[in-house]
C-alpha cells in the first residue's frame, strides 16, 4: 500500500483551518464595523426624535391647559417609570435570548403609544391632560426598558480600548442631529402644530429601527451577571455603609441634588412659555444655545478633572448649579434667558463629568454593578419626589407674593435654597481617583468663574482632532452611499 505523508497532510489541514478562522474573523470584523456605522445612523435618528419629543412634551401639556401641579406630576411619573423599567428590561433580553429582539420590542411599543398622543386633539378626550400623562408614562417605561439590551450589545460590539473614541464620536453625531432637530422643530411647530411635529418625530423613530435591525448581534449567553435585589436588613446596611462611607455619602449627595434640582427644572419651560411669552421659536433657540455650550464645555471640564481631581471640581460645579434657579428670579425677557442658559450648560457639563468619574472611582470594583444600580435607584427616587414636591409647591405658591417674587419664582427660590443645603454633604467626600493636587477649591472656583471659561471653551472648539473626525465622517457617508448603491442594484436585478 502506498504511504501517505501524514505529517504533511496534517500540516495542510491545520493551515486550512487557520485560513478558515482568519476568513471568519475578517468577516466578523467587517460585520462589526458596518454595525457600528449603522449604530451611528440609528442613534442620529433616535436622538433627533428624542430631542423633539423631550423638549416639546411640556409645551404640549401647556397647550392642553395643564396646571403647574399636573406638569410636576407628569415629570414625576415619567421618571418613576424610567427608574422601574431597568429590571424588566434586563430580564427581557435573557428571556428572548436576543438583545436586538428586546430592543425592537420595547422600541416598537414606545413608538406605537405615540400614535394616540398625536391624535389626542382629534379624539375628543374628556380629560386630555390626564390622557397625555398616562400615555407619556407608558412611553417613558418602554423607552427606558431597552437600555440594558442596548448597553449589553454595544459592549460586545465595541472593543474596550475603543470605548472612549467610538462613543465620543457617536455622541458628537447624536448631539449635532439633536440640535438640527430642535431648530427644525421650532419652525415645524409654528407652521403646522404639535400633531405634525410629533408625527415627524415618530417617522424619525421608525427610521432608527430600520438601521438598528441591520446591525450584527454576537452570540448571546443566557446567564445573569448581576441580579438586582433590595435587602431590608439594617445590619447589612450598617455594614455596607461602614465599608464604603465615601460612596454612601456620594449617593446621599446626588439623591439630594436630584431632589432639589427637580423642584424647579420641570417649570423652567412653563415660566418661559406661559409667564414670559417667549414663543416657540425663542424656546427652541434657547435649548440649542444651552446644548452647544454644554457640548463645547465638556473637554475643558474633563481636562480640569484630570488635573486637580474630581472632588474639587464637584465642589466648584456643585456651587455653580445652585445659581441656575436663582438667576430665574431676575429674568424678564428672552435675551436674559440666553445668558442663564449658557451658564446652565457650562455648569451642568462640568457637574455631569465629575460626578460620573467620581461614581466609578468610589464604587468597589468587585461590586460596581450592584453599587451603580443602587445609586441609579436612589437618585431616580430623588428625581421622582423632587418633581412631586415641585408640583405641590407650585400649587401653593400660585397667587402668592414674596418681596418681588411671585408664583413659580418662589418655587425657584426654594430650589436654590435646597441646592445650597446639599453642599453641606460635600466635605464628607474624599478624592479616590487621583491624588489631590494644585490650588485650593476657592482659587479654582474664582479662576473657573471669572477667567478660564472663555479660554477653555474656545480651546475646546479648536481642540478636537479634525483629521480623525474627517476620517470617521467619510466612513459614515461611505457606508450610507454603499448601502444606497446596493439597494439600487438589487432593484435593477429584480
Amino acid at each position: 500500500m502506498p504511504k501517505f505523508p501524514v505529517k504533511a497532510e496534517k500540516k495542510s489541514v491545520e493551515a486550512q483551518w487557520v485560513s478558515v478562522k482568519v476568513v471568519k474573523k475578517t468577516q466578523t470584523d467587517d460585520k462589526v464595523q458596518r454595525s457600528l456605522h449603522y449604530s451611528n445612523m440609528e442613534g442620529a435618528f433616535a436622538n433627533a426624535a428624542g430631542n423633539i419629543t423631550g423638549s416639546y412634551t411640556t409645551p404640549y401639556a401647556l397647550a392642553l391647559k395643564a396646571t403647574n401641579a399636573e406638569i410636576g406630576f407628569l415629570n414625576a411619573l415619567q421618571n418613576l417609570a424610567a427608574t422601574f423599567a431597568q429590571i424588566p428590561g434586563a430580564r427581557l433580553s435573557a428571556w428572548l435570548g436576543s438583545r436586538k429582539s428586546a430592543w425592537f420590542l420595547s422600541h416598537i411599543f414606545q413608538r406605537i403609544f405615540w400614535i394616540p398622543i398625536i391624535l389626542l386633539p382629534f379624539i375628543g378626550a374628556s380629560n386630555p391632560v390626564l390622557f397625555l400623562i398616562i400615555m407619556l408614562t407608558v412611553v417613558s417605561f418602554f423607552a427606558n426598558m431597552r437600555g440594558p439590551a442596548w448597553s449589553s450589545l454595544m459592549g460586545d460590539l465595541v472593543p474596550k480600548h475603543k470605548w472612549g473614541k467610538y462613543f465620543g464620536w457617536r455622541n458628537t453625531i447624536l448631539g449635532i442631529a439633536g440640535l438640527i432637530a430642535i431648530l427644525a422643530a421650532g419652525q415645524i411647530l409654528i407652521w403646522f402644530g404639535f400633531s405634525i411635529l410629533f408625527t415627524v418625530a415618530l417617522v424619525l423613530g421608525f427610521l432608527s429601527i430600520y438601521f438598528f435591525m441591520k446591525m450584527y448581534e454576537p452570540g448571546f449567553r443566557r446567564e445573569y451577571h448581576y441580579t438586582h435585589t433590595i435587602r431590608l436588613s439594617p445590619r447589612e446596611w450598617v455594614k455596607s455603609l461602614n465599608l464604603h462611607k465615601n460612596f454612601a455619602y456620594f449617593t446621599l449627595y446626588m439623591t439630594a441634588v436630584r431632589f432639589a434640582e427637580n423642584i424647579a427644572s420641570p417649570f423652567f419651560a412653563v415660566y418661559q412659555l406661559r409667564y414670559l411669552n417667549v414663543g416657540y421659536g425663542w424656546y427652541a433657540a434657547l435649548i440649542v444655545v444651552e446644548a452647544l455650550v454644554m457640548i463645547f464645555s465638556q473637554p475643558y471640564w474633563g481636562r480640569l478633572c484630570d488635573k486637580v481631581g474630581d472632588r474639587k471640581i464637584m465642589v466648584v460645579t456643585g456651587i455653580l448649579i445652585c445659581f441656575v434657579p436663582f438667576f430665574y428670579l431676575f429674568v424678564t425677557n428672552p435675551y436674559e434667558i440666553v445668558f442663564v442658559g449658557m451658564f446652565s450648560g457650562f455648569a451642568w457639563a462640568g457637574f455631569g463629568i465629575t460626578t460620573f468619574n467620581f461614581m466609578l472611582a468610589a464604587s468597589p470594583a468587585e461590586k460596581r454593578a450592584e453599587y451603580t444600580a443602587n445609586f441609579s435607584f436612589f437618585t431616580g427616587l430623588g428625581v421622582v419626589f423632587g418633581s412631586l414636591a415641585g408640583g405641590v409647591l407650585a400649587v401653593l405658591a400660585q397667587g402668592n407674593v414674596l418681596l418681588w417674587m411671585q408664583g413659580l419664582q418662589i418655587v425657584f427660590l426654594i430650589s436654590f435654597l435646597a441646592r445650597i443645603g446639599c453642599l453641606a454633604i460635600l466635605p464628607k467626600l474624599k478624592e479616590t481617583r487621583i491624588e489631590e493636587r494644585g490650588p485650593p477649591v476657592a482659587e479654582i472656583f474664582w479662576r473657573t468663574v471669572a477667567v478660564r471659561p472663555v479660554r477653555g471653551v474656545v480651546h475646546a472648539i479648536i481642540h478636537p482632532n479634525y483629521t480623525e473626525w474627517d476620517r470617521e465622517f467619510r466612513g459614515f457617508l461611505r457606508n450610507g452611499w454603499n448601502t444606497l448603491k446596493y439597494k439600487i442594484k438589487m432593484r435593477r436585478n429584480r
